[in-house]
């Protein structure tokens, strides 16, 4: 379906092209006819029609590639137990450095992904959501990770805190 789009808007695109030259040459020869006038008009009327298609057809594609790549990348990392480094993700992706760089960047900052620093000073990002079959069983309830409201606490003792996804990158 796509083709067939696409050869559409680029057919109106090309019959329009062609009545806007008889429309030109209507301005020019004030002695052409009706017939040529009304094809003038349509395919002025074509270009328009065929180049908002094609723009329409282009915006799409793109949108469409960026949920692919995004699925992607998101894949590759669950195919890594959730820990990559971007060079990784270039790897199985040869998707360029900067695309990759600038997606860990975007998972990192919007709290799907932690940022870590392997002993070397490698960037590892970490994305908590794909957990082994073991750490889902093993996971405890939101109401485990602070203390209840029966609880009392002195006035030294804290309660515990949750984790933290929030990263600020510069």
């Amino acid at each position: 379906m796509d083709s067939l789009s696409k050869f559409f808007a680029k057919s109106v695109t090309v019959l329009g092209s062609i009545g806007g030259a008889a429309f030109m040459w209507i301005g020019q020869n004030p002695q052409a006819s009706g017939v040529w006038e009304g094809l003038g008009v349509i395919g002025l009327g074509s270009a328009v029609v065929g180049g908002i298609g094609w723009f329409k057809e282009h915006r799409r594609l793109k949108r469409d590639y960026a949920k692919r790549r995004e699925q992607r990348l998101i894949s590759v990392a669950k195919e890594n137990h959730g820990r990559i480094t971007d060079v990784e993700l270039v790897a199985e992706t040869r998707y360029p450095l900067e695309e990759c760089r600038e997606f860990l960047k975007q998972m990192a900052e919007s709290g799907s992904a932690e940022m870590h620093i392997g002993d070397g000073g490698t960037i590892v990002y970490l994305f908590p959501g794909f957990l082994t079959d073991e750490e889902k069983r093993n996971a405890k309830p939101a109401l485990d990770w602070s203390s209840s409201p029966t609880e009392s606490t002195s006035s030294d003792e804290k309660p515990p805190a949750l984790p933290s996804r929030s990263l600020e990158i510069e």
